[in-house]
């Protein structure tokens, strides 16, 4: 609407400027019909001598006289010709003047109309804003935020290592068990490989998260965003199981908090009082932690 607003301005400059153009041809014309007129008067008074002149002596220079007489009948005759098409031109030229007064006229009528539309667009567009803030603001109450978090499991607990000795525990990637015993190796790509003992014993090696999952981090978001502490705070991780043995094999996940872990086994097992869960290889397993919103 706007860009046609600024196209009818220019539209009404280019017509104020032909309309200036048109007058100044008009003044040259009206010059021109003065200037007419006087040759014309010129003229009658030159043939009204010349016409005295032939009466008062005929002469040998009567042929003469007649024929220039003839010719300046013919310049008349011409320059009437030259006058009638100057007052039909110039006349032309009201008409167009008039044309193009009406059309300013219309495209003024166009503009008003147009100013009328944007201000009552402007309007609706202010109550639409307001009522798409107002319901930003109640959904912004209800949003759920999912942010992905990069974590990896980065060390051991001191009790439960591969042996007293701790191999593995300063180096998870590479490390092995000097005692000869089962031991796990965590590699960069997030793949976690418990290798079997042949000799030795295969103890529980339990695993800690770079990040852990806490309640006082629910409160103090670590991405950049506004603060969520007002709302329930989801912690959650997944992993999928291999089987690369095709027989009995066993894992679990969880947190460090007792009865909150899930013993993962492919074969009929229970182990204590926790969750069994049978798998083929492939599986994914998910486990989450929720904090409820900060009490201020």
């Amino acid at each position: 609407m706007i860009k046609k607003e600024e196209e009818n301005k220019l539209n009404l400059i280019k017509i104020e400027e032909e309309c200036k153009e048109l007058n100044k041809k008009l003044k040259n014309s009206e010059n021109l019909i003065y200037q007419l007129r006087q040759e014309i008067g010129g003229i009658n008074l030159e043939k009204s001598e010349l016409e005295d002149e032939l009466h008062d002596a005929l002469t040998v220079d009567k042929y003469e006289t007649e024929k220039n007489n003839e010719e300046l009948l013919k310049q008349i005759k011409e320059l009437n010709l030259e006058k009638t098409n100057v007052l039909v031109e110039n006349n032309n030229l009201l008409i167009e003047i008039r044309e193009k007064d009406e059309k300013i006229s219309s495209l003024e009528l166009q503009v008003k109309t147009s100013e009328s539309t944007i201000n009552s667009l402007n309007v609706k567009i202010a109550e639409l804003t307001a009522e798409w803030d107002k319901l930003n603001k109640e959904d912004d109450k209800q949003r759920v935020v999912f942010v992905k978090r990069t974590n990896k499991m980065n060390s051991v607990q001191n009790q439960n290592s591969c042996c007293k000795s701790k191999c593995i525990n300063s180096n998870l990637s590479g490390g092995f068990c000097k005692n000869e015993n089962g031991y796990v190796n965590v590699h960069e790509n997030g793949l976690i490989k418990y290798i079997n003992a042949w000799m030795g014993e295969n103890k529980w090696i339990f695993l800690n998260g770079q990040h852990p999952y806490t309640k006082a981090l629910s409160y103090r978001p670590y991405f950049k965003a506004p603060s969520y502490s007002n709302n329930y705070c989801l912690f959650y991780f997944e992993v999928k199981m291999r089987d690369e043995f095709g027989a009995f094999c066993y894992a679990g996940i969880g947190f460090d908090v007792q009865d909150t872990n899930i013993f993962l086994c492919n074969y009929n097992y229970t182990w204590g009082s926790h969750q069994v869960f049978t798998w083929v290889d492939g599986d994914v397993f998910g486990c989450g932690i929720v904090f409820p919103q900060k009490m201020i």
